[in-house]
């Protein structure tokens, strides 16, 4: 169980070099349109975000959006491990 520790903080550790290396190299601003379908248009709504922020943003995303799916696809066996709970002898 140890060793499982010190691999999974190693691997924490490069994720958050390379994200921070990631947001160094990536300071400068870029134009987020809004309506992707017409972006050359005058008065088209766009923000100046920093790009290493939307990188973050998707990562950020990503990880909810997996986290409520894989929720989702447990529900199967959590429902049996409280059925099972319930019919231990206390």
């Amino acid at each position: 169980m140890f060793v499982f520790r010190i691999i999974k903080m190693t691997i924490i550790a490069v994720i958050a070099l390379l994200m921070l290396l990631l947001a160094m190299a990536n300071r400068h601003d870029v134009r987020l349109f809004l309506d992707p379908f017409r972006p050359s248009e005058t008065g088209a709504a766009y923000l100046e975000v920093n790009l290493a922020m939307i990188v973050f943003a998707a990562f950020i995303l990503g990880l909810v959006f997996g986290s409520v799916v894989m929720w989702f696809m447990q529900s199967d066996h959590r429902r049996e491990a409280r059925r099972l709970s319930r019919q231990l002898p206390s």
